[in-house]
């Protein structure tokens, strides 16, 4: 079996790089820098992973997208990075970084993109059904304080020419104590 020269760039790039399993056949390639990682929901576009990232010592919410097989699934994708990048709003998601391990590892064909987001605790969802089963009170004034928060994250992307189109109980994450991130 061959190796790689020791310079080469392929050789130092593959080592930064690992792959996880999701079954037998179906791997995704990631950086070794993001650990522990665990399925939080998956779609026609692709999956959202929670994971540790090692170099920062912080949890992330990795978006790994990978129907980009048509134009505008790359048009929808890219979009959605220069919207993140120009997006700076206490109530708004951080983006931490993006990468494709594809273009990274020397192949100019982008078959997968992962965006890095901060990590939020949890959904709106989740928060609404743990209030209506009683795990947690949520009185008027805790009600009002996030609603506000909601309103000045739509406003911001207003403001900046940005409409959300996608159903916001599911894209709105809680960051404790209760504040709420587009």
């Amino acid at each position: 079996m061959e190796t790689p020269e020791k310079g080469s760039s392929k050789a130092h790039l593959d080592d930064l790089f690992y792959s996880h399993y999701l079954t037998p056949s179906n791997a995704i390639k990631l950086p070794k820098r993001y650990i522990e990682l665990r399925l939080i929901s998956s779609s026609a576009r692709g999956m959202s992973f929670s994971a540790q990232d090692t170099v920062t010592k912080k949890a992330v919410a990795l978006k790994c997208l990978n129907s980009l097989q048509t134009a505008d699934q790359g048009k929808h994708t890219f979009r959605e990075i220069r919207l993140l990048l120009r997006a700076s709003h206490p109530n708004i998601v951080k983006l931490v970084s993006v990468f494709s391990p594809s273009l990274c590892l020397g192949d100019p064909q982008i078959d997968v993109v992962y965006i890095v987001l901060e990590k939020m605790d949890s959904s709106l969802t989740h928060a609404i059904n743990m209030a209506r089963i009683g795990k947690h009170k949520m009185t008027h004034k805790h009600i009002s304080f996030l609603l506000y928060q909601i309103l000045c994250g739509v406003k911001y992307l207003h403001d900046s020419g940005i409409v959300h189109r996608v159903r916001l109980s599911l894209k709105l994450r809680i960051l404790p104590p209760p504040y709420f991130r587009i």
